[in-house]
């Protein structure tokens, strides 16, 4: 029902779609505060974050702790989960699944480089004898996993088609699955980073201002799906999207977007 996306407008416009009729499970979208700082120029390479240096700033304890504080608090049960965790590189992902066990979940990872073992962790996962799924971009195509209920992006992730498809992991209808819970970890990202075209891709009015959505709280959005972000967490994507406008290349991509609008 979400295929892998040839052309990220069209995705867009299938992802609302879907959700309007049904087809999807609706989100719940958390912004989270978080006050790790990757808006240095040493972590880019022009536009892009530079994986290895990324991975340095984000695998912390105190961000560790960050996450499972969030997950306390706005989950259920954060112990019965059935979790994605999008990671940085194989190390990030390593060290997400050390970290939650060290706390007492049952959590395990999935790279390129345990491929053998992805049929035994997707069962895992979907059985719940394991809560949180550490992955890289293993995840992104060709997997189908209808219980996920959580997902969590513990990266920026530059590419709105592979956010679509992370996203997607999480939205399959399954038996006794009401909502996905999307936990966005915000931190101080670099100006060049794009959160305009994230947000504006959950939009049902995707011509409508981005900056007053996020202001005023989302009304745009498609039938039983929230957007809620905490305070410093809103903080951050107000300025990053303020920022864009004195972004030459980043400023025609919007115009470019609009032009496509029905």
């Amino acid at each position: 029902l979400l295929p892998d996306f040839d052309h990220t407008i069209s995705a867009e416009i299938r992802l609302t779609a879907a959700l309007n009729a049904g087809l999807l499970t609706p989100f719940q979208y958390l912004c989270i505060s978080d006050n790790t700082d990757l808006r240095d120029e040493y972590l880019m390479q022009g536009n892009k974050y530079i994986a290895t240096k990324l991975t340095e700033r984000l695998c912390n304890k105190e961000r560790v702790a960050l996450i499972i504080d969030r997950l306390s608090y706005y989950l259920p049960d954060e112990t019965k989960c059935k979790a994605l965790g999008f990671c940085s590189t194989k190390e990030h992902a390593r060290y997400m699944a050390e970290q939650f066990r060290s706390y007492g979940f049952q959590a395990d990872y999935l790279t390129s480089d345990r491929s053998e073992e992805r049929d035994i962790l997707n069962k895992k996962l979907a059985k719940g004898d394991i809560n949180y799924l550490f992955v890289v971009d293993i995840f992104n195509e060709g997997v189908d996993i209808p219980e996920v209920d959580t997902v969590l992006f513990l990266r920026p992730t530059e590419s709105l088609t592979i956010f679509l498809q992370q996203l997607g992991r999480g939205l399959r209808l399954s038996p006794g699955k009401q909502l996905l819970t999307v936990f966005d970890f915000v931190a101080q990202l670099n100006k060049k980073y794009d959160f305009t075209s994230r947000f504006r891709s959950l939009m049902v009015r995707q011509e409508k201002s981005v900056i007053d959505q996020v202001k005023h709280g989302f009304t745009l959005l498609p039938n039983g799906c929230s957007i809620h972000m905490e305070e410093k967490a809103q903080q951050y994507v107000l300025e990053n999207i303020k920022s864009a406008i004195y972004n030459r290349r980043r400023l025609v991509q919007e115009l470019s977007m609009y032009d496509h609008q029905p």
